[in-house]
């Protein structure tokens, strides 16, 4: 589902992108709690969907909220973060895992 998300953001299909994107988001939330590395590529990924069509508020807060948590959970220098920083989607394709 993310990776689908990821191909209509890049086709700027962005209403697609947003569901798949909400919908991978409130799943990996559920199975993980909310500071799962998964869980901040999402919102991540949200975030760069959502601020192409200009829709800045939502995605600076998403952004800075798996910002905060990727600089905590893997460094300044780790590819997801500096993806994030950068307003670009995080290139992964998780897969949820059974508790």
């Amino acid at each position: 589902m993310v990776a689908l998300a990821g191909a209509h953001a890049r086709a700027r299909r962005t209403g697609r992108a947003e569901e798949l994107d909400r919908a991978a988001l409130h799943g990996f939330i559920g199975l993980y709690g909310t500071a799962h590395p998964d869980v901040l590529a999402c919102r991540s990924n949200l975030a760069v969907t959502l601020h192409d069509p200009g829709r800045y508020g939502e995605s600076a807060e998403l952004r800075e909220d798996a910002l905060r948590g990727f600089t905590g959970l893997l460094g300044e220098d780790h590819p997801d973060t500096v993806a994030v920083r950068g307003w670009r989607r995080v290139e992964r394709d998780p897969e949820p895992q059974a508790s």
